[in-house]
């Protein structure tokens, strides 16, 4: 009796749960606005693109790998199911019948993109790309957005091409999409996008006349410039000393 009682309550808990789990999943596509993603398209917002995954390449160009759900700040009542290509440094939206979409980022530069679940705020920013060239790319805020010395971080994936055997006891790998390291930017008012100096006296030359205040700071306050939440303290005290 007892281990029959034991079955049915087990059964009933598993039951439950794939419940509570399709409920979760249908009311996430379900509240995907499909009309909002329509009226995008109409407005050149977004475009078509393949929007598949090549299977003979490992890994992933995405940050997530399903789509998850967000808002779009010229929409913000509406929910859409987006992900973000780290490779392409494109935001994939979906749309009716799954046709995949890519927000265009010449059309969409006061754009913000708000991903509910971990609350990333992502923002397509001017900026000097790896071979100092002006580039436009997405940005996340790790502080006040309305800030006037914004703090940045941008996500970043890279693609590894193929390593044949070239003595036949090497072993050959395959080609793969590998996650680097985040990087930091800043935004000093309505300047480009700069990567953040790792070095503290090049940073203070950015904010000439309070060099000593800033290395003082850094000093006191033990701030590394390779840690998020110490450089999120520090340019927080820069806007601070700057207003």
């Amino acid at each position: 009796m007892k281990k029959t009682l034991f079955t049915l309550i087990i059964l009933i808990s598993c039951l439950n749960i794939s419940h509570s789990q399709g409920q979760l999943n249908n009311q996430n596509r379900f509240s995907t606005d499909l009309n909002g993603v329509q009226n995008f398209v109409e407005s050149g917002v977004l475009s078509t693109t393949i929007g598949k995954e090549n299977p003979n390449i490992k890994g992933s160009p995405y940050i997530t790998t399903n789509f998850i759900p967000a808002n779009i700040s010229v929409s913000t009542n509406q929910i859409f199911s987006v992900k973000y290509n780290a490779f392409l440094d494109e935001f994939e939206v979906l749309g009716k019948d799954d046709v995949i979409y890519a927000i265009n980022k010449n059309e969409s530069k006061d754009v913000t993109i708000i991903m509910l679940n971990t609350k990333k705020k992502y923002q397509v920013f001017n900026y000097f790309n790896s071979e100092n060239d002006l580039d436009l790319g997405y940005f996340i805020h790790l502080n006040n957005p309305n800030s006037e010395i914004k703090l940045l971080k941008k996500e970043k994936i890279i693609f590894i091409s193929e390593k044949l055997s070239s003595t036949g006891y090497d072993k050959a790998q395959p080609a793969e999409y590998k996650r680097s390291k985040d990087k930091f930017y800043l935004k000093i008012r309505d300047l480009e996008v700069i990567l953040l100096p790792k070095n503290k006296k090049k940073l203070t030359k950015l904010f000439l006349g309070s060099e000593k205040e800033i290395l003082n700071f850094i000093k006191t306050e033990k701030i590394k410039l390779n840690k998020e939440t110490d450089l999120v303290k520090l340019i927080n005290y820069l806007n601070q000393i700057r207003s």
